[in-house]
């Protein structure tokens, strides 16, 4: 079995964030906890941080030619 799937089925929470974040306070008091995942943003307006994530692929540049963006 997978250590993450073990680490979920003993009922932990687990939160991702980048590696150039720093918390000052405990961030599980601000998740709103209604949804299996939430996810971070770094939207510089309210109207982007809202927007869809989308995605693309581009072959040509080989194996990192994929990636994220939001799609407003």
């Amino acid at each position: 079995m997978r250590p993450g799937w073990m680490t979920l089925q003993l009922g932990y929470n687990v939160l991702v964030a980048d590696l150039d974040l720093v918390f000052l306070d405990n961030p599980f008091k601000s998740l709103y906890r209604d949804s299996d995942i939430e996810a971070q943003t770094d939207g510089f307006t309210a109207a982007w941080s809202y927007g869809t994530l989308d995605g693309i692929q581009d072959k040509t540049m080989g194996w990192g030619g994929g990636g994220l963006f939001s799609k407003v």
